[in-house]
């Protein structure tokens, strides 16, 4: 199989018996609500990392928004955030499972541009919104699909399938960023990374009910793209 679609979850994952956070929970949350909990210690980094983790497991063989699942690196990172927590620490996104376009580089985390040619690529440095969301705390919880080197507007991928419509798995997500779209609209984090160079991000927003948040992110290490977006849906504000 090939290294980006294997969608095995390790042991940490499987394991997974019982749910602290209900799926109905989870889908509510929102990036601001899920800060104000875990701040006040009603609810852990660990048990909602495990919660959408297990929420990807479920759905991703059937809706293919990730290529990449970082199970054992968002734990580590959830656990990290559970320490800087009891001691008082609090960045800006300090626990928050975010996931981020297949077109970032991720050190030491596989990094596909959804390309077959790219299927052992492994960098050795983040790109800078990828440093920059792990400087505030953010948990990486894994790749999301895309359109063949972010060239295309349906997700339909023929190395590491095709991204389902979260509303009719027989349509198209849109694209290229429709992976980020659906882990949105699915609540499969609480936030995804796109990036848009000739509507990459409001394709895929408008077929699935996700939107785009225009920053001024840094695009070094963020390869095709003109501009890097975090997508939302109308609840995660």
């Amino acid at each position: 199989m090939n290294p980006g679609q294997d969608f095995t979850l390790k042991s940490t994952f499987i394991t997974f018996l019982l749910r602290s956070v209900t799926d109905r929970e989870l889908t509510q949350l929102t990036i601001a609500s899920a800060l104000s909990l875990l701040r006040r210690r009603e609810l852990s980094p660990v048990e909602l990392t495990q919660a959408v983790l297990e929420r990807i497991h479920r759905l991703n063989e059937r809706m293919r928004a990730f290529i990449t699942v970082t199970a054992d690196h968002a734990l580590e990172g959830a656990r990290a955030a559970e320490r800087e927590i009891a001691d008082g620490h609090g960045p800006p996104l300090l626990g928050i499972p975010i996931s981020l376009k297949d077109l970032y580089d991720t050190k030491g985390i596989l990094t596909t541009a959804g390309a077959k040619v790219f299927a052992e690529r492994v960098p050795e440095e983040d790109a800078t919104v990828v440093r920059k969301l792990r400087e505030a705390g953010a948990v990486v919880i894994g790749k999301t699909n895309l359109h063949e080197f972010a060239f295309g507007v349906t997700t339909v991928n023929p190395h590491y399938g095709t991204a389902r419509n979260p509303w009719d798995p027989e349509r198209i997500a849109g694209g290229s960023s429709g992976g980020s779209a659906i882990a949105v609209a699915l609540a499969l984090g609480l936030g995804s990374m796109g990036s848009d160079t000739g509507g990459s991000i409001g394709s895929a927003g408008m077929v699935v009910g996700s939107f785009r948040t225009d920053g001024a992110d840094d695009r070094r290490r963020c390869h095709l793209a003109w501009h890097c977006c975090r997508l939302r849906s109308p609840r995660s504000i």
